[in-house]
């Protein structure tokens, strides 16, 4: 009996592991364990770890696997996701989107070669909502009253929770739209930051997001503290007032740039620059008081500097009638309408009308001259050829007749050369007086008020002030005496040679076709000037509007103004040339240097600051 025992219960030990091994082998699967309702393998909540993420794919993770196990994943309607085989101890299925809000998958599991098990359904929560981007947020640390957190980009509903730099909760706010602002009685007075995070309706919150903020600001200038002085040739000086000691002042260009800077050990402080500029402008000023942030900027005015005007007298070792003696004796022109007399010999008349007739002398081309007066002592103002009709205006004597007819350009009378030569007929403070000025002096003005008072509404030259100061600045020229010319010459910037000739013959010969320009009218003789001031600009090469003026430039700068030899350097020594009286003149007209000084003067009448020189002759006696 005691071994029947002994065998029985090693009978039933075998029997149980044999149970145990079928148990998790195969007895699941067996029709009598199905018919009694065994389920077969099944996960359990310790395996299976579900993660609905934001912005990227979901997860199920499933560990405490075996090799060769068999897992199937299917979504809380029962579609099948996916299914792995593990390799290991565990697996990951990665789903594109399980959805926004929270939900159930369901697993089973198979072992190797075995069918899989009833499925188990797994809860997981709903995605984090999308954390805050620190564009959406903007916070106010204010003086005196209470700070505000703001924040944009929001939906109706959206909960907003405030964190101070340790982590305690501030605030909770639901948005009731697309914004709303957190207000907090005290930040705190330096800067610091703040956590923030946001939970979407049916979504979990976000992790939060770091917001900086500055400490709070100090208070800003008011425009009665600052006074600007913009000197001549010297350092210019921004003067502020008001001011505690530790104080730190900046002062900022128009363009933002930062130029003075300064820390006050009292109640006021004076900042220097090199140079603000010739014209009125505006700084701007900030002061930071110790322990706060820069204050807002305050804008501060300042004038243009003063007009600087001076004046010198350049004297010559000539007598005034010695240098009037002289230029009478050349070639001086007028396009004044003088009466006009005529010998009573070259002239036929019937009523009003008269007819030059042939002289007397053979070799004289039958030209007769007409006077300024009725006598031989009278100049010449010009002369007319037989067969000319003229109109008589009246008989002088039994000798002359005053007579009328068309002239352009004529021989001046002795007495108008003599008012235009003689410098002391103009005088400071006239438009005239500008032919003494100083053309190989700086005007010193910015190119932009150029642009925005004189070289707006003018064709081609338009906006070109940049060109006009780099060609004064490269030939020693007043640029505004080379902007007066250009104007004069090109008719305010719109005759062809300005606005551009297309080359493609240069002396009769052809040459590769460009538009070519010319400002000053150089080369542009009266029988052709298109022609021969197109013609001559190619050969300089002026292909662009600045290079005329650049290189048109030099050859005036040569020629006259720094010409080493007659150093013509005022609109009256370039027509007079006092220094080698009737010599190298620009011009025949007498008045040519008085013409330009309207235009010159009205310029710098539009002009707020500038340098300006005049140099005025003195004849000996």
């Amino acid at each position: 009996m005691r071994r029947d025992s002994t065998n029985l219960k090693k009978i039933m030990i075998v029997a149980v592991v044999l149970l145990l091994i079928w148990n998790f082998e195969g007895f699941s699967n067996s029709p009598w364990a199905q018919a009694q309702g065994y389920s077969g393998p099944r996960l359990y909540s310790s395996q299976v770890l579900v993660t609905n993420s934001y912005g990227r794919s979901d997860t199920v993770y499933v560990n405490q696997l075996k090799k060769g196990d068999v897992v199937r994943l299917y979504n809380s309607k029962g579609q099948w996701l996916g299914t792995r085989t593990s390799t290991g101890y565990s697996m990951t299925f990665y789903i594109k989107q399980l959805g926004a809000n929270s939900g159930k998958v369901a697993l089973t599991l198979a072992y190797p070669r075995k069918k899989a098990g009833s499925k188990t359904y797994f809860s997981y929560y709903s995605e984090n909502s999308a954390p805050l981007k620190t564009s959406q947020i903007k916070v106010a640390n204010n003086r005196g009253k209470a700070d505000t957190v703001s924040v944009s980009g929001l939906n109706r509903g959206d909960i907003i929770w405030l964190y101070s730099a340790d982590g305690q909760l501030l605030k909770t706010q639901t948005s009731g739209g697309s914004s709303t602002t957190l207000s907090i009685k005290q930040l705190s007075v330096s800067s610091s930051k703040l956590f923030l995070s946001v939970a979407h309706p049916y979504r979990r919150a976000s992790g939060r997001t770091t917001v900086y903020y500055g400490s709070e600001s100090s208070i800003a200038l008011s425009p009665r503290q600052i006074s600007v002085t913009n000197h001549i040739g010297a350092s210019d000086e921004i003067a502020v007032t008001g001011l505690k000691k530790g104080d730190l002042v900046r002062v900022y260009s128009s363009k933002g740039q930062q130029i003075a800077a300064g820390t006050s050990d009292r109640s006021s402080l004076i900042l220097t620059v090199p140079q603000l500029g010739a014209q009125a402008g505006s700084v701007y000023v900030t002061v930071t008081e110790p322990g706060y942030g820069p204050s807002g900027r305050t804008t501060a005015d300042y004038k243009a500097e003063p007009i600087q005007e001076s004046d010198q007298t350049t004297t010559y070792p000539y007598s005034f009638s010695y240098i009037l003696n002289k230029q009478l004796g050349t070639f001086s022109q007028t396009d004044k309408a003088y009466p006009k007399f005529i010998t009573a010999a070259g002239l036929k008349v019937s009523g009003t009308k008269g007819v030059v007739q042939a002289t007397p002398a053979a070799n004289d081309g039958d030209l007769w001259n007409v006077r300024g007066g009725a006598s031989t002592s009278d100049w010449v103002i010009t002369q007319v050829k037989q067969g000319k009709t003229v109109t008589v205006v009246k008989p002088v004597n039994a000798s002359w007749y005053q007579i009328d007819f068309a002239t352009g350009w004529v021989n001046a009378a002795p007495s108008d050369v003599h008012y235009y030569l003689d410098p002391s007929n103009f005088h400071p403070g006239e438009p005239e007086y500008f032919q003494f000025l100083d053309l190989s002096s700086p005007t010193l003005v910015s190119a932009d008020e150029i642009n925005k008072k004189i070289l707006v509404n003018r064709g081609i030259l338009t906006g070109k002030a940049s060109a006009f100061i780099q060609a004064a600045a490269q030939q020693h020229i007043n640029e505004i005496y080379l902007i007066a010319h250009a104007l004069l010459e090109t008719g305010n910037g719109s005759s062809n040679l300005a606005k551009g000739i297309r080359v493609t013959t240069v002396d009769g010969k052809a040459v590769k076709p460009m538009t070519v320009y010319n400002m000053y009218g150089i080369g542009a003789v009266d029988s052709d000037p298109d022609k021969g001031g197109s013609e001559y600009a190619y050969k300089q090469r002026w292909f662009t509007p600045e290079a005329a003026i650049i290189g048109g430039a030099g050859f005036i700068g040569s020629s006259y103004i720094d010409n080493p030899t007659y150093h013509q350097n005022t609109l009256y020594k370039m027509r007079w040339n006092p220094d080698r009286p009737a010599t190298h003149q620009y011009a025949s007209d007498i008045g040519w240097a008085v013409k330009q000084t309207s235009i010159i003067s009205g310029l710098y009448q539009l002009l707020s600051s500038y340098s300006i020189r005049f140099d005025v002759p003195k004849y000996g006696n």
